[in-house]
């Protein structure tokens, strides 16, 4: 399948030293589904060889809390975001953007804790560390299953 030949290329490119290609074809790994953390570790991979370390940190944190984090109710949010006070970059995301998709908390082997939440069909994603934003990422918007036909198809009005 197509995200099995990306990996697996984003992998050689990165191997022979082609870091922006690995990185390009990375980026096209995560947009085929935003939701597989292995893309996104892959792609913070790719960043670090270009020095690129807050996307770097980013997308690595991005994967972790896909592939281990502990999911927290989106409902949560803003009980979540008020427990670091009422000028806090969580709490004024909640404000700008309401209840996240899903939300994802992860600590590291250092025991720093985060949170990542996840605007899917925004393709937006937010990493915080103690209420404080530390990192945006953009990728491709993923789409609901039931707005999609049986073929795959966008099954909105007019879409034939």
């Amino acid at each position: 399948d197509n995200s099995s030949v990306l990996e697996n290329l984003a992998l050689l490119e990165s191997a022979r030293g082609n870091n922006q290609d690995a990185l390009d074809l990375a980026s096209r790994l995560v947009d085929l589904d935003p939701k597989v953390g292995k893309s996104h570790i892959i792609q913070g991979r790719a960043q670090g060889a270009l020095d690129n370390r807050n996307a770097m940190l980013g997308d690595l944190l991005i994967g972790q809390a896909l592939t281990s984090g502990e999911e927290i109710a989106p409902l949560q949010a803003r009980s979540e975001a008020e427990k670091f006070g009422p000028k806090s970059d969580i709490l004024n995301q909640y404000r700008e953007s309401g209840e996240p998709e899903e939300i994802r908390s992860y600590s590291d082997t250092g025991g720093s804790k985060y949170q990542i939440w996840f605007y899917w069909t925004r393709g937006r994603a937010y990493c915080f560390q103690d209420g404080k934003q530390l990192y945006q990422k953009q990728f491709a918007k993923v789409v609901p299953a039931e707005e999609m036909s049986e073929d795959g198809d966008d099954a909105s009005p007019g879409g034939e």
